[in-house]
C-alpha cells in the first residue's frame, strides 16, 4: 500500500503476502476485511515499478492465488510483476536460508 501512494519505489518486494486479500479471506473462510483497503485495488498505481513476490510453496498461510491474482492485474494494467515460487520454505521459516540463492539478479 505505501509503495502505491509513492513516486520513489525502485522495486517492490514481497514474501508471501496476502495481495488480494479479499480473494485470501475467501480462500481461508475468514470474515472479509471490509474496512482494510485490498491492494488489489491499487496495481495502477505500480505500473513501472518492478515486482517480486516471492511465495514458499509450503506456505500454508497465505495460498497462491491470493497472491495471482495480484500480479494478473497488475500485468493487465501494464505492471512488471513476477511470482518467484521457493521450493521448500513456509510462511514462518527459513526465508533467510534461501535469500542468498533467490536473490533477483538485476536487484544486485
Amino acid at each position: 500500500l505505501v509503495a502505491q501512494s509513492r513516486s520513489d519505489v525502485a522495486a517492490l518486494v514481497t514474501f508471501s503476502s496476502p495481495l488480494d486479500h479479499a480473494e485470501w479471506t475467501r480462500l481461508k473462510g475468514f470474515t472479509a476485511l471490509d474496512r482494510s483497503f485490498n491492494p488489489v485495488n491499487g496495481v495502477a498505481q505500480l505500473r513501472g515499478v518492478p515486482q517480486y513476490h516471492f511465495w514458499g510453496e509450503d506456505d500454508d498461510v497465505v495460498p497462491l492465488p491470493a497472491i495471482q491474482s495480484f500480479v494478473e492485474k497488475s500485468l493487465a494494467a501494464g505492471g512488471d510483476a513476477r511470482i518467484i515460487r521457493v521450493p521448500g520454505v513456509g510462511h514462518r521459516c527459513c526465508w533467510q536460508d534461501e535469500w542468498p540463492e533467490i536473490y533477483p539478479a538485476e536487484l544486485r
